[in-house]
């Protein structure tokens, strides 16, 4: 079971950088309904693992007859193991990295929201109700947001 999550887990992993680097792509050539269709590549990536698997092809091995030896074994000790593989560490590097880039743009935004203009909510709260109203509010960013340099 923890195989299959981790299969799932690096799946979906590329199944997100084909669809953030292809979404563009996919929109200039063929429209705004096919690039949000490549978002759909994520759950049939989550469950891959899970499908059957295809038949392995037998394989005719030549007869081995083996004698009795000596019995070798092994023991491998917590100590014995090095750690983390280094894909592993720079996997988790590219995670780290990418939750504070989002971090930085949620607090940018947050940063920039304010409270609506008074005609504005007011037209709002006859179409939406209160209930809802409290939870909006408009911001203005920057034309390029993620570069941080801004011409005045």
């Amino acid at each position: 079971m923890t195989a299959q999550l981790l299969l799932a887990l690096y799946a979906v992993s590329v199944a997100l950088v084909v669809v953030l680097t292809g979404r563009r792509v996919m929109r200039r050539l063929a429209g705004a309904g096919p690039a949000l269709g490549l978002w759909w590549l994520l759950p049939l990536a989550m469950g891959m693992p899970w499908l059957p698997a295809l038949p392995i092809p037998r394989l005719h091995l030549p007869l081995v007859t083996s004698l009795p030896g000596p019995v070798l074994s092994t023991i491998t000790t917590a100590s014995d193991q090095a750690g983390l593989p280094w894909w592993c560490i720079v996997w988790m590097a590219g995670v780290a990295t990418m939750l504070m880039r989002l971090l930085v743009h949620y607090l940018r935004v947050h940063r920039a929201s304010r409270a609506l203009p008074a005609s504005f909510a007011a037209s709002l709260r006859r179409d939406l109700g209160a209930a809802v109203l409290h939870r909006v509010r408009t911001h203005t960013l920057p034309a390029q947001p993620c570069c941080g340099r801004h011409a005045a």
